[in-house]
C-alpha cells in the first residue's frame, strides 16, 4: 500500500478502493484506436490515449465483477 492509497483508506473509510493492474492498457487503448480507423495524427494524441486508456481500465474492472 502506497502513501496516497493510505490517505484515501483514512479520508474515505467507508468506501472501498480496489487496486487495478493498467500496465497494458496504454497498449491495448492504441490498438482499439488502430481498429477503429483513426489516422495517424489522432493516435498521436496523449490525452486520447489517456481517456481510452481510462476506458478499458473501466470496462475491464467492470468485466472482472461481472457487471460489463
Amino acid at each position: 500500500i502506497n502513501a496516497y492509497e493510505t490517505l484515501l483508506r483514512n479520508t474515505f473509510p467507508a468506501i472501498e478502493i480496489a487496486r487495478y493492474d493498467e500496465r497494458f492498457s496504454s497498449k491495448i487503448a492504441f490498438d482499439r484506436m488502430l481498429q477503429q480507423g483513426l489516422k495517424k495524427k489522432d493516435r498521436r494524441d496523449k490525452g486520447r490515449i489517456d481517456r481510452m486508456s481510462a476506458l478499458v481500465i473501466l470496462e475491464d474492472y467492470l468485466a472482472s465483477k461481472g457487471i460489463f
